[in-house]
């Protein structure tokens, strides 16, 4: 795909003609998609208490209290199972693709979060972020494209990375 960069003009008009559609289309899918997102970390955070301390999840929480990022969840999660000694190569391979789906799914989170919803447009291009050139320090808006597909194919993945998660802690656990 090419670069989906706009410049600033001299003054910076958003048209909001397609907003009202874009609301309608959109809002029911995104709200899915924060719900089902919230109750993976919640998975997530159980994962991590569970690996503190098996008996109990107070332990654990008192851990998972002090990290406000996901991303840094997501990265202990990942480190905390990876240190099992007796896990096999097909377990490792295992985590390691559970830890790309939730780092993927946590990106695209990111972008749902922070898009300028006001900036989209019938073809599904949104402004994502802005930014200024290194060399002459043009103002550029990063484009995005999100489409009503892009975000139910998130939400099917989050349920598949939940009993993935689910399932992979089983297994460990069956030591």
């Amino acid at each position: 795909m090419g670069d989906l960069s706009t410049p600033l003009e001299q003054y910076d008009y958003i048209d909001t003609d397609y907003y009202e559609k874009a609301v309608k289309k959109y809002s029911k899918l995104i709200g899915e998609f924060l719900m089902d997102f919230s109750y993976l970390e919640h998975e997530l955070e159980i994962a991590v208490a569970e690996i503190v301390n098996d008996r109990s999840h107070d332990v654990g929480y008192l851990v998972v209290q002090k990290i406000e990022k996901t991303a840094d969840k997501i990265d202990l999660f990942y480190k905390y199972y990876k240190m099992f000694e007796y896990l096999t190569d097909r377990q490792t391979k295992e985590l390691k693709r559970i830890f790309d789906s939730l780092v993927e799914i946590n990106e695209f989170r990111n972008k749902i979060a922070h898009v300028k919803w006001c900036s989209m447009q019938k073809n599904g291009i949104v402004r994502y972020k802005i930014r200024s050139t290194k060399k002459t320090g043009e103002i550029r808006f990063q484009n995005i494209i999100i489409q009503s597909k892009d975000i139910r194919d998130k939400i099917k993945e989050i349920d598949r990375v939940i009993d993935k998660i689910d399932e992979y802690r089983e297994k460990i656990y069956q030591f």
